[in-house]
């Protein structure tokens, strides 16, 4: 017998009986399929596209190298973040109960992105 589910996927019966729920999996739009697309709907040759589309990311990466944010209209922010350094210190395994060290990390800048509502 075979069951289903309000869930985005397909499900499967398995053979101790459970039914187990994959969902679809989930494409990410790559440089090439966004300059394509780009192109297609704004009649702009590909190369002029891919040109403004390189350009677009060098100059947001040089912005946030100097620590400061790049805020696209109606998608989101980027912005650099500091984390701070640690500690070496012991830490303990939950499994074993045998003490580790952990090691220190340095001080580092991270980049944060924060989706704009109307996005989702």
């Amino acid at each position: 017998m075979r069951r289903t589910t309000n869930v985005t996927g397909y499900t499967k019966k398995t053979k101790h009986g459970r039914v187990s729920v994959r969902p679809h999996r989930r494409r990410t739009m790559s440089q090439s399929n966004l300059v394509k697309e780009v192109s297609e709907k704004t009649k702009i040759p590909q190369s002029e596209v891919k040109t403004v589309y390189n350009q677009l990311f060098k100059s947001s990466a040089d912005h946030l190298k100097r620590g400061h944010g790049v805020k696209f209209q109606g998608l989101g922010i980027m912005n650099v973040k500091n984390k701070k350094a640690t500690k070496a210190r012991i830490g303990r395994n939950p499994f074993t109960g045998e003490n580790i060290k952990i090691s220190a990390k340095p001080r580092k800048k991270i980049v944060k992105f924060r989706i704009s509502k109307g996005v989702m």
